[in-house]
């Protein structure tokens, strides 16, 4: 019997299963010498990919984070922070301010290099207290990104930065200077802080508010002077565009607590100002300060917080309505009269906002020369004393008036003084 012949197509499957897994390993090759010629796990920097962290770099960090908190107040936080600059400079600036206590609590991070630097980010929660020495006592929060790089034996603070719009402490921002003056303390940030004449405009600042509330209210007047905008920012916890839009602002200097307030400025804006619009700034800025009034008023009674301040700081100003009053008596002339007394929108408005203060500021000229400052004082406690105490309560209470009433009274001060004024 003949021998069958063999089936040509037989052997296909395996030949094409070969040369499948040929091309499979070819590609692997090709494939894994491409990813080590691009190394897409190095972060650019030939540096970066040399550093290797232990294994426990997590455990490392969180046990000298705690020994960072324990030594916040002694020269020994330098070595506890990996030694370097940086830590020094913390270290200063730590001293410097007054602080009673730290507590720093690991977050996140901190596993492998994270930067092109080879350093590693890590998110840490920080509490901290000040004596009250130099800023006023009460514990600060809030979280924090500190960076860290590995010098083989231990990690090495590098530096810090804001995590998300949490203020940055500004014992971490940089350089930290205190200059005291007869009733004020100014606490410069950074390399190239302002200097000139600050102390002499919070002493003032101290000296108008007294005289107009007397001293029970009066305190020191704690000025903080970043270096520049950006750092305000980071500071305040705000968006660099809108901390480039003020001049100062009373703050907390932190994210969650009841800490007494400070003053923090803007050096681009505060720095070129004459001498009596800084002044009128500083005064405005104290009496939130020292009055306690910190963050941003409910939307009715903005007008009363803002008008006030600017009440005490124009009480011995020499200048007249046409110079101090000079937006909004225009917009009166050729628009006018508001509909209504001032809310939050309209000092939100970036196009209006020096006519909406000055609005607010007549506003409470006109209770005081109608009433009295004694009884206009007595309202701005009210409104402003924390318990639920509605505008028109208040007025009915103290002057015994009611809020339309001073509304249809205002529009008809500003439509006189408009026709007056030139």
């Amino acid at each position: 019997m003949p021998r069958a012949s063999a089936d040509p197509d037989a052997s296909r499957p395996r030949s094409t299963l070969r040369a499948n897994l040929l091309a499979l390993a070819a590609l692997v090759v090709v494939g894994g010498a491409l990813l080590l010629w691009q190394q897409p796990w190095r972060t650019g920097d030939p540096g970066a990919a040399s550093v290797v962290f232990p294994s426990d770099a997590v455990r490392r960090i969180d046990q000298q984070l705690a020994a960072m908190s324990e030594t916040a107040a002694t020269g020994s936080f330098v070595e506890a922070a990996g030694s370097g600059n940086v830590a020094q400079t913390v270290s200063d600036a730590l001293r410097t301010v007054g602080t009673a206590s730290l507590t720093l609590r690991y977050l996140d991070g901190g596993q492998a290099p994270s930067r092109d630097d080879g350093t590693t980010t890590v998110t840490t929660r920080v509490a901290w207290a000040a004596d009250g020495t130099v800023l006023p006592a009460g514990e600060r929060r809030s979280t924090v990104v500190l960076r860290f790089s590995y010098d083989g034996e231990r990690f090495v603070l590098a530096g810090a930065e804001p995590h998300e719009d949490d203020p940055l402490p500004l014992w971490l921002a940089g350089p930290v200077t205190v200059e005291n003056g007869d009733s004020s303390t100014v606490v410069r940030v950074g390399d190239g802080a302002p200097t000139d004449g600050v102390v002499g405009l919070a002493d003032r600042a101290a000296a108008d508010v007294a005289a107009a509330l007397g001293p029970d209210v009066a305190d020191r007047v704690v000025v903080v002077a970043p270096a520049s905008t950006r750092l305000l920012a980071r500071l305040v916890g705000r968006a660099p565009d809108e901390a480039a839009a003020i001049a100062a602002v009373t703050t907390r200097l932190d994210a969650g607590s009841d800490a007494a307030a400070v003053i923090a400025l803007n050096p681009t804006v505060f720095a070129p100002m004459d001498s009596r619009a800084r002044q009128i700034v500083m005064t405005h800025e104290a009496v939130h300060q020292l009055t306690s009034v910190v963050g941003s008023p409910t939307e009715d009674t903005m007008w009363v917080v803002e008008g006030f301040a600017d009440w005490v700081a124009l009480r011995e100003d020499d200048a007249g309505l046409e110079e101090s009053a000079a937006r909004i008596l225009g917009e009166v002339r050729a628009e006018g009269p508001p509909e209504r007394l001032p809310t939050r929108a309209d000092f939100a408005d970036a196009a209006r906002v020096t006519a909406v203060y000055e609005s607010a500021w007549l506003a409470i000229r006109m209770l005081v020369e109608q009433h009295g400052f004694e009884a206009v004082t007595e309202f701005y406690g009210r409104v402003t004393g924390g318990e639920a105490v509605s505008i028109d309560a208040a007025l009915r209470e103290t002057m015994g008036t009611d809020l339309a009433t001073v509304a249809a009274q205002w529009r008809d001060y500003l439509t006189y003084n408009a026709s007056t004024v030139s």
